[in-house]
């Protein structure tokens, strides 16, 4: 599609929505050297439904693998400082910090861990995003996901004074995002152990 606009100088943000409702963005600056066209291209990625096959490998290898995968990892009696656990079953609704339900279970299990293992005496909670939206929006949005993980679990009665918060933004890719896959691997919440006694 196209639209224009008078030639202002300064950063706009172009948003484009399907009729599913889903919803891609790409920020633009106009500068007086800005051509009278431009052309941009918006990326809107939607999840494929799995074959009957990939259901069947599903059936035989049931439940939240990534989720058991942290909890396992946080019951770890050698679990050292520094080390650092990626939370893979953990939803976010698009360009929002809200928490989807089906994440509460995985959340729900590391606060009770947490709550069992007082010898893990700080926990810093940090939200990556991939590298399609501006910087500053991904620092924002990073920190907001991050901050809001913080409360959930001092809302289960972990001590907040525990856990830290913080927002990485696109900084820290562990994949590219070239691909629709890589760039879901980056966008993520990890948990970083700063303290053991």
């Amino acid at each position: 599609y196209s639209f224009s606009l008078s030639k202002e100088i300064g950063q706009y943000q172009q948003i484009a929505k399907t009729t599913e409702q889903l919803e891609g963005r790409k920020a633009f600056t106009i500068a007086k050297s800005s051509p009278n066209t431009l052309e941009s291209k918006i990326i809107i990625e939607k999840q494929v439904e799995p074959s009957p096959q990939q259901e069947e490998i599903e059936v035989v290898e049931p439940a939240p693998t990534e989720a058991a995968k942290v909890v396992e990892e946080l019951k770890n009696d050698n679990l050292k400082a520094g080390a650092i656990l990626q939370v893979d079953k953990l939803y976010f609704k698009a360009d929002s910090d809200d928490i989807e339900p089906e994440s509460f279970e995985v959340l729900n299990q590391i606060a009770t861990i947490l709550n069992d293992r007082p010898n893990i005496t700080k926990v810093e909670i940090g939200g990556h995003t991939n590298n399609l939206p501006p910087t500053e929006y991904c620092e924002k949005l990073s920190t907001a996901r991050a901050k809001k993980i913080h409360e959930y679990l001092s809302g289960r009665n972990v001590n907040p004074n525990r856990l830290i918060y913080r927002g990485y933004g696109k900084r820290i890719p562990i994949a590219t995002n070239e691909t629709p896959e890589g760039r879901r691997k980056n966008q993520r919440v990890e948990i970083k152990i700063l303290e053991v006694n």
